[in-house]
């Protein structure tokens, strides 16, 4: 499928090449050279969306169909119970029960599947509007979403191949495809200058921001561009665009002086521009408003018990036979990284200190308050901003076991104290942002044409619009710090008044990360750059 894909771009890309060459235009039928550049310019961008985000989309298409197809809420109650249970028990099962119990939970899993899917089979059958909401998946064409960006934002999509890069240009006027060689030691180059961050290799940083940069970003950008949206595609989603080097610099430049590309554009990042456009503007999808503003969370401390069960939890895979033939930790964190996050604490009083002052809603919740059973109650789609401050763990190899530590409940229930990427997706969410204020919260794992599979997608699919999610270690301090900054450009913001608008949240975050630069103590980028906005 990759290469019918790679052959289809770089066929369309050949014709629109072709199309803007001088011979065509001196032959007289510029009527007809515009015409089929147009033609040829909506099957190279069909193409390259085509292959982005597309489980991902029809999965949101779904979701929305249930919203909005007129299926009464017992119908709806059914499906997400069901699904919670299917969620529930291939949770036993990965906690390698005995053989006994395996077989139990496998026939509970089989029994739930065929429920489900009979239940799906009945909605789709007896509610035609969710059948052709579910089935909605069409890509958009460029001129809808020119018409859809602001005059001073660009759409920077990408488009790998095993020798070439597409960066395609997408602005309100104009919409410019850019073909560069691959360099054969690009995916090393990703690496280098990721490590480079995360380890303050100073002059490996330097080398790499500026290589990167010029890779990644072949032709100058408009002038008039002020912020970015990047459609990722492949290991890039693993390094922040924000500190790329854009011009040669005095070699004994300190870290607040470097000209990173975050000093000239507000930047954010999206699975394709397909899924942006249908959530920000699909007009079946737009529902009302939450009516409460700030939800904070943290539960700070780590030390319960219950923490040392929870390292233990594993997965087994089996062959055809039904033979085990591996063993996976599902949870991958030492106790030394289950420490205690006194910043965290910090960190959300200060955020709802500051919405209340400046008389906003905000609802604080910390230590033995920040359950899981607080997050998974149907609260959270009354709030704008959900924030939470935690340790998370990342599995790339089964992204749904990727999570965030809460506080173990006070009472025993079902909830095990952690919120699992395969339990987010079935939360219900109505807020303009999520933020999770942990550590590689960005990450998952990366899968051809889907991007990177893991946290960041369950909350999009959840139905928040922007997510706020970092890509490596943080630091308890700098990360309060940029917090703190963001927030209160939150606080202060206007409210929009239409159910239709929404802010556009890179700003927001490039003032913040600035101020870090600017201020010195937190000038490195390992500091400013590790949060990244996944949305508008």
């Amino acid at each position: 499928a990759n290469k019918i894909y790679e052959s289809a771009v770089n066929g369309a890309y050949s014709m629109v090449k072709l199309l803007n060459t001088e011979n065509v235009k001196q032959i007289g039928k510029e009527a007809s050279y515009a015409q089929k550049k147009e033609e040829y310019a909506d099957w190279y961008f069909y193409f390259t969306e085509k292959n982005k985000g597309s489980i991902l989309f029809s999965s949101l298409a779904e979701s929305n169909a249930k919203s909005f197809g007129g299926i009464p809420d017992t119908l709806v109650n059914r499906e997400i119970a069901l699904k919670t249970k299917i969620n529930q028990i291939t949770q036993e099962l990965s906690a390698n029960p005995d053989s006994a119990q395996r077989v139990y939970y496998q026939d509970q899993l089989f029994k739930a599947n065929r429920a489900y899917e009979a239940l799906v089979a009945s909605l789709e059958s007896d509610f035609p509007k969710y059948y052709d909401l579910k089935y909605d998946v069409d890509v958009v064409n460029i001129d809808d979403v020119q018409a859809f960006l602001p005059d001073s934002t660009m759409i920077l999509s990408y488009f790998l191949t095993e020798d070439s890069l597409y960066a395609n240009y997408i602005t309100r006027e104009d919409f410019s495809i850019h073909k560069s060689f691959l360099s054969p030691t690009y995916e090393k180059d990703i690496q280098a200058f990721r490590k480079s961050i995360i380890y303050k290799f100073d002059k490996l940083y330097k080398r790499y921001g500026r290589k990167l940069h010029d890779q990644l970003i072949p032709e100058k950008i408009p002038a008039d561009v002020r912020n970015i949206i990047v459609v990722l595609d492949g290991i890039m989603a693993t390094i922040p665009f924000e500190a790329l080097l854009t011009e040669d610099f005095a070699s004994k430049a300190s870290y607040a002086e470097l000209p990173y590309l975050v000093k000239d554009y507000g930047i954010s990042y999206t699975f394709s521009a397909n899924l942006l456009y249908k959530t920000f503007r699909n007009e079946k999808v737009i529902r009302n408003k939450a009516p409460r503003d700030l939800f904070a969370l943290a539960p700070v401390e780590f030390e319960a018990p219950y923490i040392d069960v929870l390292k233990d939890k594993r997965s087994e895979s089996y062959d055809e036979s039904g033979t085990a033939t591996s063993l996976r930790k599902t949870i991958k964190m030492n106790r030394s990284e289950m420490t205690p996050l006194p910043g965290s604490e910090e960190e959300v009083i200060t955020l709802d200190s500051t919405f209340r002052a400046a008389g906003r809603q905000s609802s604080l919740n910390v230590r033995k308050q920040a359950t899981e059973e607080i997050v998974t109650d149907g609260r959270l789609d009354e709030y704008k901003y959900i924030h939470i401050a935690s340790h998370g763990f990342v599995n790339q190899e089964e992204p749904e076991f990727s999570g965030i530590l809460l506080a173990m409940d006070s009472v025993i229930t079902e909830n095990d104290g952690i919120l699992f990427s395969g339990e987010v997706y079935n939360l219900n969410i109505n807020s303009e942002l999520v933020t999770l204020s942990a550590c590689e919260t960005a990450l998952g794992k990366i899968s051809t044409g889907e991007g990177i599979i893991g946290l960041t997608r369950a909350l999009i699919y959840a139905g928040t619009k922007n997510v706020n999610v970092s890509l490596w270690k943080v630091s308890d301090a700098s990360t309060k710090e940029l917090m703190v900054n963001l927030y209160d450009q939150l606080a202060k913001a206007p409210v929009p008044g239409n159910r239709m608008e929404s802010l556009e949240y890179a700003p927001f975050l490039r003032t913040a990360k600035l101020r870090m630069i600017e201020e010195g103590t937190f000038a490195q980028p390992y500091f400013w750059s590790p949060f990244v906005l996944i949305g508008k």
